[in-house]
């Protein structure tokens, strides 16, 4: 498909992982999606390496979540789940967050947090529903 993966955490290469997003984002048209609740947790805490990443390069931050009907759940730090065939997958986009230089990189990414938890939940519900 073209993707390029970075790897890299906030217990296992993630200096390099950053310097690699910052490069990404530097480049017109260019994108990454991060899962930024680390390799170890906690659930739904974010580290804040993506938000550092889109600060510097003015990059926008954008909640994404994605629920499936049916699936396996793998019962680690968090669930991670599985879509089995046959069941219906909602992702949800939420509201872009600008990432300016300015602001505090905590409190930039507490709301990274609280929206993508908001949103998770509306998807979650409007599947069950």
């Amino acid at each position: 498909m073209g993707w390029h993966f970075i790897r890299g955490s906030s217990s296992s290469g993630g200096k390099e992982a950053y310097r690699e997003m910052v490069e990404v984002l530097s480049s017109p048209g260019q994108a990454i999606v991060v899962t930024p609740d680390g390799p170890q947790g906690p659930e739904h805490v974010a580290k804040v390496g993506a938000v550092k990443a889109a600060q510097r390069t003015d990059a926008l931050l954008i909640p994404i979540t994605g629920h499936a009907t049916w699936r396996w759940e793998i019962a680690n730090w968090d669930t991670f789940e599985v879509p089995k065939p046959f069941g219906r997958i909602r992702f949800a986009f939420g509201e872009p967050l600008e990432a300016d230089a300015e602001s505090s990189t905590e409190k930039l990414n507490s709301k990274l947090e609280n929206r993508m938890i908001s949103l998770q939940q509306g998807n979650d519900a409007q599947l069950i529903s």
